[in-house]
């Protein structure tokens, strides 16, 4: 290496460097400058870039590499990546990809490492803070907000917690008021596990009521602070506290007005020789009160009810009156033109008769329905049964495709008229319906040897619709029920069934496994 060929070796800085390949450079040369050992640099290096003041230089003392000002770190075949400090900031540049920062935690933090920006937990949580106070933290449901989430002033269209899909719901402050607005189709629901109360803003925790949905309970609306409106069991109430309380429906003194004093009736008045009506559109009538006249209600326009100067009247069509007039203790329905053979009584206790509520054949002279004193229904017809086995049936067959029944060979209890014979055989284990009617079935079965697949009704001898249950491989125990209209004299037994190979089965005998409830329904 020749003086023009090295010009200038200063401080381990090589500036200018032009050594060919054939040459060699004599270490000892130059070993007070930049001595190498072994080809390790020994001393500070530093390497000039071809712009002023972008050098880069290890420190060895410090054991730094240092970048100055815009020199840069270039990571990727076509520089995708850089890492610099410009004078002011340093910058991460990722270019158009993707920029990825791996690592199971990831913290940002102040420069003293004492304030808290960021925390990323690895399969946890990312949390965000303020004046290294946790605020915002996402959760396995959602997010998690600590102190107050701020929105500017804006409009349903802009500034706004939207929610929704299609951001059908708005809650928002326009500068003067404040928001809720639903803009979808549906209904806006408003739940509360207990009451709802809307409430006027006093500044701290105790709100002027406004409006009170009690839970399972009133509504109640509040003037000034005091209820004066308040949903019961039996309607609304309306209460200003003061000597009356009044409804007014128009401000025109001549308009109707609903008005209540303490101790006195209430009052609908119309205008003097007017009537009050009651209609659901300007064209449909409701309830018609003819001044001098008759009180009509209609349904669907038509008239149904009038009072007359008789009493009242029932009108189906307008051309078919029925009666109702108050005897003593009886109440009684004439159909148009009268005659026994033409009504029906309610009775009360009259003469000494102890049926407090009756429905009377006035042509046969008999009850169609009673209900005594004591609340029990003595007419019409009634009927329940409940059989059982008193020991097991044995060699039962349950694999034919219909199945032979099962034998109840006892009567726990059989609720009739006095006057009706057992509706049950228990040599057959049939049940003869007395009259005709809808019956409620109800059985089950225990088989000792094997599991049940299905079981069924037979009604006189045939497989029953609709009582097909399938049990799986759940149990021994089988259950079935039905409700179906039997006509007087048809009989009705109880098939389980158990598939193929189960010709000789044990049916167990205990009253909590083994039986058949049938009741007459009407």
């Amino acid at each position: 290496m020749s003086q023009t060929e090295v010009q200038l070796i200063k401080d381990a800085v090589i500036v200018n460097a032009d050594i060919s390949n054939s040459a060699a450079i004599d270490v000892s040369k130059i070993s007070g400058a930049m001595p190498l050992t072994g080809g390790t640099f020994t001393n500070d290096v530093t390497f000039d870039g071809a712009t002023a003041g972008r050098d880069i230089l290890f420190d060895r003392s410090n054991n730094f590499l240092k970048f100055k000002d815009n020199a840069k770190i270039s990571l990727g075949t076509d520089d995708d990546a850089n890492l610099y400090f410009d004078g002011t900031n340093p910058i991460l540049y990722a270019g158009t990809g993707t920029l990825r920062i791996v690592a199971d935690n990831i913290h940002l933090e102040a420069g003293d490492f004492g304030d808290e920006f960021l925390r990323c937990n690895h399969d946890g949580s990312v949390d965000l803070y303020h004046d290294n106070s946790k605020k915002f933290a996402t959760t396995s449901t959602g997010v998690a907000v600590t102190g107050e989430v701020t929105i500017p002033d804006g409009s349903a269209t802009g500034n706004r917690l939207a929610i929704g899909n299609s951001q059908d719901l708005a809650l928002y402050h326009n500068g003067s008021n404040s928001f809720i607005a639903d803009r979808g189709t549906g209904p806006l629901y408003i739940r509360g596990n207990n009451a709802v109360r809307i409430e006027s803003w006093t500044g701290d925790a105790s709100g002027e009521a406004m409006v009170i949905a009690n839970s399972d309970g009133a509504v109640e609306l509040y003037h000034n602070g005091t209820k004066t409106f308040e949903t019961t069991n039996e309607g609304a109430t309306f209460d200003t506290g003061s000597s009356s309380c009044v409804v007014r429906l128009n401000s025109n003194t001549d308009a109707v007005s609903l008005f209540q004093a303490f101790n006195n009736d209430l009052t609908i008045k119309a205008a003097s020789g007017g009537g009050v009506f009651i209609n659901a559109n300007s064209s449909e009538s409701a309830i018609h009160c003819i001044a001098n006249g008759a009180v009509e209600l209609y349904h669907d326009n038509v008239k149904r009810f009038e009072t007359t100067g008789n009493g009242a009247k029932i009108v189906n069509g307008g051309t078919k009156p029925f009666t109702i007039s108050a005897g003593e203790a009886e109440v009684v329905l004439v159909s148009s033109g009268g005659g026994s053979d033409k009504e029906w009584r309610v009775m009360g206790s009259t003469g000494g008769n102890t049926h407090r509520f009756r429905v009377y054949d006035g042509v046969a002279g008999a009850d169609r329905f009673n209900i005594d004193t004591n609340g029990f229904c003595i007419q019409p017809f009634k009927y329940q049964l409940i059989v059982q086995r008193s020991g097991n049936q044995t060699g039962y067959d349950a694999q034919g495709s219909f199945g032979t029944g099962i034998i109840f060979n006892s009567i726990a209890s059989e609720q009739k008229a006095s006057s009706l014979s057992s509706c049950f055989d228990t040599s057959t284990g049939l049940f003869t319906a007395p009259i005709e009617g809808i019956y409620f079935l109800e059985a089950s079965a225990y088989s000792v040897d094997t599991q049940f697949t299905q079981a069924w009704f037979a009604i006189s001898g045939s497989r029953s619709v609709y009582s097909d249950w399938v049990m799986g491989d759940s149990g021994n125990i089988v259950n079935c029920n039905n409700m179906v209209k039997l006509s007087a004299s048809a009989t009705v037994g109880f098939h389980p069934h158990g598939g193929g190979g189960q010709s000789s089965q044990t049916i167990n005998v205990s009253g909590n496994h083994t039986w058949m409830r049938i009741t007459f329904i009407g």
